[in-house]
Parts: C-alpha cells; structure tokens; sequence
C-alpha cells in the first residue's frame, strides 16, 4: 500500500483555510467536555452518592435517638444539596461544550454545501490534505457531535436517582453509569483504524480519539 501524498500547506485554498479553525475549535470542545465530566461530574456524584449511603446507614443505627440521628443526618443532607448544586453547574457546562460542538457542525455544513456548490469534487470527492474527503471529516464531526449530545442528555437523566429520594439504591447504578459514559466512544486510536485514513463510522461509530489522529496525521498546520 502506497504512502498518502499530503497537500503542502503553501496550496491551501480558500475551503481549507476555513475548514482548519472549525476542524481545531471542534477538537477543543470535545475534550473539554470529557475534562468536565470526569473531573467535576464523577466528583460530586460520587459525593451524593456516598451521602445516599452514609444516609441510609445512620437511618439504620437502632440505638440512636432522635437527636443523634439528626445530629448525624444533618451533615451529610448539606453535603447531598452541595453535589446537587454542583452537579446542576456541572450539567450547564456540559450542555454548553455540547451546543458548541453542534455550532461548529452546522459551520461545517453550510461551508461543505458553499463547497460542493462551486465544485462538487472538492466536497467529496478530493482530499483536503491527505486521504480523507471535506464529506468525511464532517460526517466524523457529526457523529461525535450526536454522541456528546446524547451523553449530555444522558448524564442529565440521572441526576434523580443520585439526588432525589427514591426507593432502594439507585444511586450506585447512576454513579457506575456516570463513570462508564455509555453514549460515548471512548477507546483509543486502533479500535476503528485497521487501516490508514480507514473510515471509523464503519464499526461502531466515530472514536474521539481517532478523529484526533486523523487530524493530527493529515490536516496540515494542525498544531
């Protein structure tokens, strides 16, 4: 298999001068996203769900009294209503990177549709810089977009089961659905890439990471 010929930046056109910023602000976006959601989500969600816990555990001591069990209960319901607040913020900022991220797919849009106007085979057909067509890398743009927002939708749907009383625990299985992410493809650059510029909507969907690649390899000026 031959070597991709990469285009020299000295003859980027008009489409891949707009296209690069909208390709890098995306890749921003999206690891921001993750950042927030596992740094700042998976810590107060873990809080109210140990506050959940903690709860439940001093309902269940017999031999305390009333008092002794407020003085225990009291402490840990502000810090259930701490992760709840927080958790609230967390979702905003979520729900922000999402809604930027859909923002620069629409951009992408309207440009490819510019593009293929004036000359179809520059849309879809040609390669922006190495292997992968302008078409491509926006269908890659859009199935991320999808999966975040997805996620964002998601990781809102739970907040319930880790803030609100409810019967049995179903705080834990919130929290270990926080964690896993379901919605987004996460795993590393190989698993949709058995093949150079090999296209990773084929398996199970656009990998964050791939695409990074993909961007890092091809696009030229990418950093």
């Amino acid at each position: 298999r031959s070597e991709p010929c990469f285009l020299p930046r000295a003859l980027d056109g008009t489409h891949h001068l707009t296209f690069r910023p909208i390709l890098q602000d995306f890749l921003k976006e999206a690891p921001a996203w993750e950042e927030e959601h596992t740094i700042d989500g998976i810590r107060w969600a873990t809080q109210a769900s140990q506050a959940w816990d903690d709860i439940h555990a001093a309902l269940g001591t017999a031999e305390d009294t009333h008092l002794d069990r407020s003085e225990r209960i009291i402490p840990l319901l502000l810090q259930l209503e701490e992760a709840r607040a927080s958790l609230g913020k967390t979702l905003s900022r979520l729900e922000r990177h999402a809604q930027r991220m859909q923002m620069l797919v629409d951009t992408a849009h309207a440009l490819l549709h510019d593009t293929a106007s004036a000359h179809a085979s520059k849309a879809f057909q040609e390669p922006m810089w190495g292997t992968w067509s302008m078409v491509r890398f926006v269908r890659a743009m859009s199935c991320l977009s999808t999966q975040y927002d997805l996620a964002t939708t998601h990781t809102r749907m739970l907040l319930p089961d880790l803030c609100e009383v409810s019967e049995g625990a179903p705080h834990r299985a919130a929290l270990a659905t926080w964690v896993r992410l379901p919605c987004v493809h996460t795993s590393g650059i190989g698993a949709n890439a058995p093949a150079f510029g090999s296209d990773a909507e084929t398996i199970t969907g656009t990998s964050r990471h791939f695409f990074e690649h993909i961007c890092e390899t091809e696009v030229r000026g990418w950093t």
